[in-house]
């Protein structure tokens, strides 16, 4: 069994597993999206007392720590980091339903999202003062290699690069506020417990960055329509404005769909096209957030 759990999960993971009193009763991968190329993975655990618990492993221990150090600074709606050790943790297992699978999602229910992200990015920078930023400039010259890498794979042709840099420089700020951002903010990575209250489950991207980026992270992955980012929109501006935002959503748009695209080509995961289309959508139309909903 211990040489299974090293071979499955690593050796971090596996150690932080063989650490609890009670036995290991079963495990699955539940990584949303499976590589072989990836170190990154996360794992249900079933034990012999009936606890479950989720396990992460990360790209490098690093990265785990930052995780953890950004976790301690910020409230509650958040899953707990039950123990780490190298490239790994251990987390609570929160049981509810993901709000990508409930029949709808209320009113309330957007506005008090919008409010949580909202209220992440009004950490103060100071509780974070030992996370390594992701600064502007490095956001844009991650958006230059994407562009680089998709063209060498052939993927987007020398007019689409074009169009995409005089969109998204045109948009581009010259400033951007930064603080702890999720980067992965969504309806799938919400679950609704048994006291209704909501809680994040998936933070493995938790960064210190441009939060603008992390706002076009969400509207990338959690499509809403006007009338549920309308909602979404007031919870969040009970803590932060959106204009600046809103007047370079493009340049932010571009950066994270070209840097999807990337990924999912380096990965090989699936759907590569999806983010280019949807981004070649917006160039063509010049299209601004609200339009950008549709």
């Amino acid at each position: 069994m211990n040489n299974t759990l090293d071979h499955a999960l690593g050796h971090d993971l596996a150690a932080l597993v063989r650490a609890r009193s009670v036995p290991l009763v079963a495990f699955d991968e539940i990584t949303s999206l499976p590589s072989v190329r990836r170190r990154q993975k996360a794992f249900s655990f079933d034990f012999a007392d009936g606890t479950r618990l989720k396990g992460r492993r990360f790209k490098n221990a690093e990265r785990a720590e930052t995780v953890r150090q950004i976790r301690l600074a910020i409230g509650g709606g958040f899953s707990q980091i039950l123990s780490r050790r190298g490239d790994s943790m251990l987390l609570e297992w929160i049981d509810g339903t993901s709000l990508s699978k409930q029949r709808s999602i209320s009113p309330t229910q957007f506005h008090g999202c919008g409010e949580m992200l909202g209220a992440l990015h009004r950490v103060a920078m100071e509780d974070v003062a030992a996370v390594p930023p992701l600064t502007l400039g490095a956001v844009c010259e991650k958006f230059q290699r994407d562009i680089a890498e998709l063209v060498k794979s052939q993927l987007v042709n020398a007019s689409f690069v074009r169009d995409v840099h005089e969109a998204a420089l045109a948009c581009q700020p010259k400033n951007a506020t930064a603080g702890v951002i999720h980067r992965d903010f969504c309806a799938e990575n919400l679950v609704v417990c048994a006291s209704n209250s909501v809680v994040c489950i998936d933070n493995a991207g938790l960064a210190v960055g441009p939060h603008d980026l992390d706002l076009a992270r969400t509207w990338w992955r959690w499509p809403m329509t006007r009338r549920d980012w309308a909602q979404f929109v007031s919870g969040y501006m009970e803590h932060r404005d959106m204009s600046e935002f809103l007047d370079n959503f493009v340049f932010w748009a571009s950066c994270v769909l070209v840097g999807s695209a990337a990924l999912r080509h380096r990965y090989c995961t699936p759907g590569i096209r999806e983010p280019l289309d949807r981004l070649q959508r917006l160039i063509e139309h010049h299209q601004s957030f609200f339009v950008a909903l549709n």
